[in-house]
């Protein structure tokens, strides 16, 4: 986590923090006997960094939402 928060620090902070605690709630919920697993499916400190910042792009912004996936958009219909 404190390489990702470190490839997210030119965020802005609200943005930066939101996405930490997300992902910090999110391997405490999984609980440690599942730590390995949930890291490997997140991808590496900076594939899920380059997920989030594409997620928070203006569209992003706008429609979606952070999951294990990283951020995600969701379909407005």
């Amino acid at each position: 986590m404190n390489r990702l928060t470190r490839l997210l620090s030119d965020l802005p902070e609200g943005e930066r923090n939101e996405a930490i605690q997300y992902y910090n709630d999110y391997l405490n919920d999984a609980g440690v006997e599942n730590e390995e697993e949930v890291l490997s499916a997140l991808g590496t400190p900076e594939e899920l960094a380059l997920s989030i910042r594409e997620g928070l792009s203006e569209e992003g912004r706008l429609r979606g939402e952070f999951s294990e996936q990283g951020y995600r958009e969701q379909v407005q219909e």
